[in-house]
């Protein structure tokens, strides 16, 4: 029954944290008036249950690799022919036909098969067409031949563009010919506006940071809350009860009197106290100040017996809202610190020593799960907080990665090679990969004694 809960516990977690990480792309993507085509949780591998909204037209679902998500954004894989003049071409060439070949296309446009499925994937990708055999997950298989146009209102906006008309939706039908209400070009640059590439620098980093953004104010609520409504044990500097046969009774000390000072030395709560009265052990007359009523006063003791007859009880502290919000911050900012140091050669082995991978989170995720769910919670906000700095790194597909390649195309002014990118991911999955080796291996070395 444990395992079971332990599974369970760790699924929810992940999968929770992925919808909020995932949906904030979503919803910045939608924000700024950019096609958001699938949501899912778990990597596009294996079996799939999925379903198209018929509010939003984005497909909705789960994969079995339920170790992440994804978020399909209109134009964000973007590939060499994103910035082709060709595409408005292929598309008020479809559009008048409804249904097309990429044979059809070719002939008639005097392109290549190659580039004339190149284009018509990219604007499948941009959600203004789509494949007639389309695969699960909406990815247009290489085998692909047949493409179609989607369904329209009379001004030319899918379901999935906000302000559509729900009246007039669908004017035309998936695969109709449909004729623009503006020039082609127009339109094309109508439906490209609807994509991540069609949008400026400062949307396109909205939408890239937007998973971390959301993933850190969930884990500063859920952080605020934990300390807030369950808060953390305390043990008051007052005296809860004082042992009738004991020492401290003979001297006159009562229920709430606070020690202050023990032979001279100063001492504030209970583990100075507690560590005080063992170093006088033995003291005949041992001097014990203390504040009664708000006055001080001091008795004389014989700590020579085991004990002194003072008893301290443990309390939760619930913290003040400013309070909660003040040691949230702290967590993330030393967190976000450790996460940095990854960056800083001299600093790697130690911060890799000091982590755990998949299989500790799972051995923490069960120990949360045993102690309670405010447990569970704070295990929640810490695992958002770090999936969403880790994120930050940057590296491809990382957020922080493609932040920098929209960084340095902003920069330099013109869209990197696909040649580039696919180098820098490579070293971005590369290091990616090493890291999950790493801590795996480093996760079963502490379980396993070996």
């Amino acid at each position: 029954m444990n395992i079971v809960i332990t599974i369970l516990t760790f699924i929810i977690i992940l999968c929770t944290i992925v919808i909020i990480h995932e949906g904030g792309h979503a919803i910045v993507a939608r924000l700024c008036g950019v096609r958001v085509t699938e949501f899912f949780v778990g990597m596009p591998w294996g079996p799939t249950l999925a379903k198209k909204s018929r509010r939003s037209g984005i497909t909705y679902g789960f994969t079995l690799a339920l170790l992440g998500g994804y978020t399909r954004i209109a134009g964000m894989g973007a590939t060499g022919v994103t910035h082709d003049p060709r595409l408005s071409c292929v598309l008020a060439y479809t559009n008048r036909l409804g249904t097309v070949t990429v044979g059809m296309v070719a002939q008639d446009l005097e392109y290549s098969d190659e580039v004339t499925k190149q284009l018509l994937d990219t604007l499948c990708d941009w959600g203004s067409l789509e494949p007639v055999d389309a695969l699960v997950r909406g990815k247009t298989s290489k085998l692909t031949t047949t493409y179609r146009t989607v369904p329209r209102d009379a001004n030319g906006l899918t379901i999935r563009d906000r302000h559509h008309s729900k009246e007039q939706f669908a004017f035309t039908r998936a695969g109709d010919a449909f004729i623009p209400p503006i020039d082609d070009d127009l339109f094309f640059e109508q439906e490209r506006h609807f994509t991540y590439v069609g949008v400026g620098y400062l949307k396109r980093v909205a939408i890239v940071l937007a998973g971390i953004f959301f993933n850190l104010v969930f884990a500063l609520i859920a952080c605020m809350l934990y300390f807030m409504l369950h808060g953390v044990p305390y043990i008051p500097s007052q005296i809860a009860e004082v042992d009738p046969l004991s020492e401290a009774n003979a001297v006159g000390m009562l229920a709430g009197d606070e020690i202050t000072a023990i032979n001279g030395t100063a001492v504030n709560g209970y583990s100075e106290v507690s560590q005080a009265l063992k170093n006088a052990h033995g003291t005949e007359q041992a001097q014990i100040d203390f504040i009664r009523n708000g006055e001080t006063h001091t008795v004389y003791a014989n700590l020579t017996n085991d004990t002194f007859g003072i008893m301290y009880q443990r309390e939760q502290y619930h913290y003040s809202i400013s309070e909660a919000f003040e040691v949230s911050v702290s967590i993330g900012v030393e967190t976000a610190i450790q996460v940095a140091s990854l960056l800083i050669p001299s600093r790697t082995a130690e911060v890799i020593s000091n982590s755990s991978g998949i299989v500790g989170v799972a051995t923490v995720t069960s120990q949360a799960a045993m102690t309670g769910i405010w447990e569970v919670m704070l295990l929640w906000a810490l695992l958002s907080l770090s999936i969403a700095l880790v994120n930050l790194l940057p590296f491809l597909p990382l957020d922080g990665g493609h932040f920098v390649i929209e960084t340095i195309q902003a920069v330099i002014g013109h869209p990197i090679s696909d040649t580039a990118k696919g180098m820098y991911a490579l070293v971005g999955i590369a290091l990616l990969v090493l890291l999950f080796i790493v801590l795996l291996f480093q996760d079963i070395s502490r379980i396993l004694p070996f």
